[in-house]
């Protein structure tokens, strides 16, 4: 019979994103684990909560499928006479095997027919090697921070406390590092040491549930958005909440009486909710308030407060304005509710009061006096100060521009670059390192400053340059928002850029494991905002600009002798290569082949749209089954020319040899379609190049069959080869269809 199998890691508390990661890993690596060891089940399902990471296996088979391994043996010649009747060579090897001469089987090998058995090896049962596959399982958890505590050889994120691993009711009996498994686990952390027995597998959840522990993920989401959704109702309608749930305390008549008329929504943030869900067991969720005063605050700043610090849900009414409620999700027990709530509105009072102080010391020195304070602010000990860094943003937003024919941009662009970094010296960034930009935008936007308080010093910026500087550091993540401006894009792309040059050139060069940088992530925010706007720039002249300007303010430096670690030309490299890996890899997320990125940049490689749109035309040529066309009069002409290609003299082709009506056709046509596909590339027409190169196919294929190439006279044979080498040439204008030719042919 099968049976099901559990396996609970009791831990210390973890954090939300290990919980994730650990639910992942071991859902992917069971599959994995149990696949090898041949054990079959039905359904793999894992779970996590901040103090478990549990393994539940629906239906696993009672024993391990047989093993069959097949064994060649002597040549069938030797095994059999001419009459078919087995030899004893055939009934040595059947004997040998274990098995009937009716059970040998032929089949053909590298040298010819051979005889064949299949030994069979009976599974053991499941019960005898689960001890073994479950410390596998544990021990193949890997975390981006991980512990050592009691045993040195044990490592996970945070200390491991209890195993319990149950098949059935079977205890599944092992030691890992001195924690010997059992069939106990630990409710609710608030129920203390209480011990809970599991006798079946059938009862985990139902009696984990009865100590408060929801074990189930989802399951602890969704009672989350309910209840908030049923606080959204009751806000709105001030109707108490019926039945067996969560019962709040009635919220201040002065609270309610403001907002009874308005709609409100719980702003809740996908990252915000994730980590709630994973720090909670048995969630409670409840309305709490903060004093009206601190709505004076700029929103941003309020939400930061509340979400990425608290992990609260702010409430907003329908027009977006923030109101002095918030949302808490706890794992406290409601007889404790009030001194919880009290609790968390202290909390948060207290973190507002933090930054309504470092917002009033920003808003007395006006913003724009802060670039000076940038000049002791370093941005890196071998790579000068931040200051430094925004005289190199002016000089490459400026050359991105005149490159762009963005000229009328230019003034907005260098006072963006010259404001975009100044609220790094903010005491608000100080105290929100998550607002920068953010902070930028809300000092400069003078639709906000006149609502400020007399004390204020700050003055605005034009609506464009407020903008751009918080958009210069998007996009913040993979698949993040884009800069909407064209000055926002401008600085961002010279600012990642910036930072890509100045760190490979003091040789910080991102490992498979380790980027501390975010140089790849920033490499993929150039592309993005690239191919978003279509800027075009060539990668090697972009990469020397910023190069020499950090090398020239280095030496400008009179008190430093620090140079740069790396060459001009080894840093242009490393650069140029470090981008294009990750628009290769772009690419390939789009489940574009990789080979068709390495044909397209052994001929364009600078330019990082125009390498997509030729990409992406060869892509779409490929499948659209009319390939064969280019690929193979190509090979044809490639394959016989390329052996005497560097022939010295070769080039070029002799009209006054050509005698064949078609050798002669063919190479009229191909002068002038080399004319006209170099035409079509200047104006990025690559659809069209490919469909006139795809032309040329049945004058090429025509010159194969009338016309013979490797004539007896070696000056006619080399001319026609030149002939074909001139077609080749004419192919590669596009790319170098060389290096796809087998690619083709295996797909």
């Amino acid at each position: 019979m099968a049976k099901d199998l559990l396996l609970e890691i009791g831990t210390e508390e973890l954090p939300s994103s290990a919980v994730y990661s650990a639910i992942e890993q071991i859902h992917k690596n069971s599959e994995k684990v149990f696949k090898n060891y041949r054990i079959g089940y039905e359904k793999i399902k894992s779970h996590g909560s901040p103090r478990r990471i549990v393994l539940y296996i629906n239906n696993i088979e009672e024993t391990q499928s047989p093993f069959i391994t097949k064994v060649l043996g002597p040549f069938k010649k030797d095994s059999y006479d001419e009459e078919g009747n087995p030899t004893k060579v055939a009934i040595g090897f059947a004997k040998a095997m274990g098995v009937s001469l009716d059970q040998l089987g032929i089949e053909i090998g590298k040298k010819g027919k051979v005889v064949f058995a299949e030994k069979v090896e009976s599974g053991k049962k499941s019960i005898d090697i689960l001890p073994g596959i479950l410390k596998e399982i544990i021990l193949s958890l890997e975390f981006e921070k991980s512990m050592l505590w009691d045993f040195l050889d044990l490592k996970f994120s945070r200390p491991i406390r209890w195993v319990l691993s149950l098949f059935g009711d079977e205890l599944i009996n092992f030691s890992i590092d001195g924690i010997k498994s059992n069939k106990f686990t630990y409710g609710h952390r608030l129920f203390g040491k209480e011990t809970i027995l599991i006798n079946n597998c059938s009862q985990y959840f139902t009696k984990l549930k009865e100590k408060l522990v929801i074990v189930d993920q989802n399951l602890r989401r969704k009672i989350i958005l309910e209840e908030i959704k049923k606080i959204e109702e009751r806000i709105i309608k001030d109707k108490k909440i019926e039945g067996n749930e969560i019962e709040h305390k009635k919220i201040e008549d002065k609270i309610i009486e403001k907002i009874k008329d308005k709609k409100l929504k719980v702003k809740i943030t996908p990252k915000v909710l994730d980590e709630v869900v994973n720090l909670v067991e048995f969630p409670q969720v409840m309305i709490c308030n903060y004093p009206e005063k601190f709505l004076k605050l700029p929103k941003e700043i309020s939400v930061t407060a509340m979400q990425s610090h608290q992990r609260y849900f702010p409430v907003e009414d329908i027009d977006g304005n923030l109101t002095n409620l918030f949302v808490v999700a706890h794992n406290g027990f409601k007889e404790s509710e009030y001194l919880i709530k009290e609790g968390h509105q202290r909390v948060l009072k207290a973190r507002l009061e933090d930054a309504s102080y470092s917002f009033h010391k920003d808003i007395s020195i006006n913003f724009s006096d802060r670039t000076e304070l940038l000049k002791g602010i370093v941005y890196h000990d071998k790579l000068g100060s931040l200051y430094n860094k925004i005289k190199r943003l002016e000089e490459l937003g400026t050359y991105l521009a005149d490159k762009n024919d963005m000229q009328d941009l230019i003034d907005n662009l260098k006072r963006t670059v010259k404001l975009c970094k100044n609220d790094l010296t903010t005491k608000m960034v100080g105290e929100f390192p998550e607002l920068q930009g953010v902070v930028g935008k809300i000092y400069t936007d003078s639709s906000y400053i006149i609502t400020l308080y007399e004390s204020s010093k700050l003055s605005g910026e034009e609506k464009i340059v407020s903008k751009a500087i918080y958009e210069h550091y998007l996009p913040i993540q993979a698949d993040g928002d884009l800069p909407e401006s064209k000055i926002g894009s401008i600085v961002s792309v010279v600012d990642k850029l910036d930072n890509i040059v100045g760190m490979l050139s003091i040789g910080h060069i991102p490992t498979s494991s380790q980027d501390p940088h975010a140089l790849r992530r920033q490499a993929s925010g150039i592309i993005s905002i690239v191919l978003d706007i279509g800027l075009s720039f060539p990668l090697s002249d972009m990469i020397t600009k910023n190069y020499k300007l950090y090398k020239d303010q280095i030496q400008t430096l009179s008190h430093s002798k620090k140079t740069l670690e790396l060459s001009q030309k080894e840093t242009v490299k490393i650069v140029k290569d470090f981008i294009l890996d990750r628009l290769k890899a772009y690419l390939i997320s789009l489940e574009h082949p990789s080979e068709l990125f390495d044909d397209i940049t052994s001929v364009s490689n600078e330019q990082i749209v125009d390498i997509v749109e030729r990409e992406s035309a060869l892509f779409n040529f490929v499948k659209s089954g009319k390939f064969e066309d280019i690929i193979v009069p190509y090979e044809r002409c490639y394959n016989l020319s390329k052996g005497e290609m560097f022939y010295p003299g070769f080039y070029p082709v002799d009209d006054k040899l050509l005698s064949h009506p078609t050798e002669i056709k063919l190479n009229d046509l191909i002068k002038t379609s080399e004319r006209k596909i170099k035409e079509l590339i200047d104006s990025k027409k690559y659809d069209l190049v490919l469909k006139k190169l795809s032309s040329l196919r049945p004058l090429v294929d025509k010159l194969f069959d009338d016309v013979l190439i490797m004539e007896k006279d070696i000056n006619i044979k080399r001319n026609r080869l030149s002939l074909l080498l001139l077609c080749v040439k004419t192919y590669n204008m596009f790319c170098d269809f060389s290096k796809i030719i087998h690619f083709v042919y295996k797909k």
